[in-house]
């Protein structure tokens, strides 16, 4: 049996409504930066990312995913140098 449009359109619908609904109970009286506080990050947990871009949203993303543990910026491409003097 295939599966139309509208079909798969009802079944996300209603699993982010009960994704949705289920967030506020989990999210009680937790905050994120609480619970990223207590990961103990060893040596092999390190990730390593690379910015192709560091434009508006690189550099958002870059600066954001810095602040999880583990996490550290290894190298930068972009074509203007102003930018790539901003990023060192």
């Amino acid at each position: 049996m295939a599966t139309t449009r509208r079909k798969f359109l009802q079944t996300l619908g209603s699993s982010s409504s009960l994704l949705l609904a289920g967030l506020p109970a989990f999210a009680g009286n937790t905050d994120v930066r609480e619970l990223l506080s207590r990961v103990k990050v060893s040596a092999n947990d390190k990730v390593r990312i690379a910015l192709i871009g560091s434009g508006i949203i690189g550099h958002y993303d870059t600066e954001t995913a810095l602040k999880v543990p583990g996490v550290e910026l290894v190298a930068v491409a972009d074509l203007y140098q102003g930018r790539l003097d901003r990023t060192k």
